[in-house]
């Protein structure tokens, strides 16, 4: 009687497993074209881009079809993919659905990759002067004296989190002058400032901001940015959802009109062995992160993004892409990092393209000190 009982608890475990699919599908059949702001109009305008089978939307008679027996947990476009939660496996969908074109199960391991993280030293108080030297490395100060501060530029941070910065004093001005614009979880759909601190000192690099002649005085690259701020980034696994993900902010970016965008994320391993990206995956338009990013340079969006931080091993996705800006890290004397991830990518293009202060930078904590971090996350937004 034991025996039965366990094998009757234990069949609805086998029976109902749940898969995490990447759904590739055949075409858009019926999706409308998406409805884009004003200003990603005007961007497209500048850039002079031409609408095509990437600004439709996935067709609502396939989404329907899939919300029928699982759950969807994200859309791209782009890709025309779909994330989908199912009990079904990947023959049964495919032998079910005829527009299904391809496959992929996410698998989802206990975490064992070691996130990117910044390395944080001892809090200091500073003066604008002395986190001005970062910004005179690159020439950032003769912008900011002739009156180049990103006012009017729409700026996304694309991260981990934004803990504390809704409540950090040297984010005020952005939330007191209705910069911030726009904001969306795509891992939890949850609120962007809880989680991660990560995101909250890479903007600080942008768009924080303090001037009252005090030691405390900071500012960023760009401090009067109008703000987006998008979560893709899972702190708790690394899987190819987060590729995912990334891409379906960038998406978000172009309907918002977003003009650039700062990734200070990159894959390369990740908890399931089997989805570790080879180098020769990193060739500027294989993996999903750079497909995506590649696609938001045709939209005429910049994307920024970091090289990572495992020197002198090889860089990261999306850092790889044809159409990526990939920063790697020095200090304040030019001299190149030692963990800034090195190039060329796998089609040999010349990456790093370019460099900035990420060994050393001074940054705004989410507990609202000015301290000091390293890592290409900051080389990125600087």
């Amino acid at each position: 009687m034991k025996t039965i009982l366990l094998l009757l608890i234990l069949f609805p475990i086998a029976a109902f497993a749940q898969h995490d699919y990447l759904i590739y599908l055949k075409d858009k059949n019926g999706g409308d074209y998406v409805a884009f702001s004003e200003r990603s109009l005007e961007r497209r305008a500048v850039n002079n881009v031409k609408f095509d089978d990437k600004d439709l939307e996935v067709s609502p008679v396939y989404l329907d079809s899939l919300k029928q027996i699982g759950i969807v947990k994200g859309v791209s476009r782009w890709m025309n993919t779909v994330r989908l939660i199912s009990d079904l496996s990947s023959t049964e969908l495919k032998s079910r659905f005829t527009f299904i074109r391809d496959i992929h199960e996410l698998r989802n391991f206990p975490s064992t990759v070691h996130k990117e993280e910044q390395v944080i030293y001892e809090a200091k108080s500073i003066n604008y002067n002395m986190a001005d030297t970062q910004i005179r490395q690159i020439g950032i100060d003769c912008l900011h004296n002739d009156g180049y501060t990103g006012s009017g530029v729409y700026f996304a941070v694309i991260d981990a989190g934004f803990k504390g910065m809704d409540t950090v004093l040297y984010f005020d001005s952005t939330f007191m002058n209705a910069r911030f614009l726009d904001q969306f979880d795509f891992v939890n759909g949850m609120n962007v400032f809880d989680y991660s601190n990560h995101g909250t000192a890479v903007s600080s690099c942008i768009f924080s901001y303090r001037q009252t002649g005090g030691l405390d005085d900071i500012s960023g690259g760009a401090p009067m940015v109008d703000v987006a701020l998008y979560v893709t980034e899972d702190v708790f696994s690394e899987t190819l959802a987060e590729e995912f993900n990334l891409v379906q902010a960038l998406e978000r970016c172009d309907v918002q009109g977003v003009q650039i965008v700062n990734i200070s994320l990159g894959y390369t391993e990740f908890d399931d062995p089997m989805e570790n990206h080879s180098f020769s995956d990193l060739d500027g338009n294989t993996t999903i992160a750079a497909q995506g990013v590649n696609t938001a340079a045709t939209k005429g969006i910049v994307v920024v993004a970091a090289a990572g931080n495992n020197g002198p091993n090889p860089i990261s996705t999306p850092c790889d892409a044809d159409s990526c800006l990939c920063v790697g890290a020095v200090n304040n004397q030019g001299n190149y990092a030692p963990f800034s991830s090195l190039g060329p990518n796998a089609d040999n293009q010349v990456k790093p393209d370019v460099a900035a202060t990420g060994w050393n930078t001074w940054i705004v904590s989410d507990s609202e000190l000015i301290v000091q971090g390293s890592g290409t996350s900051f080389a990125s937004p600087m």
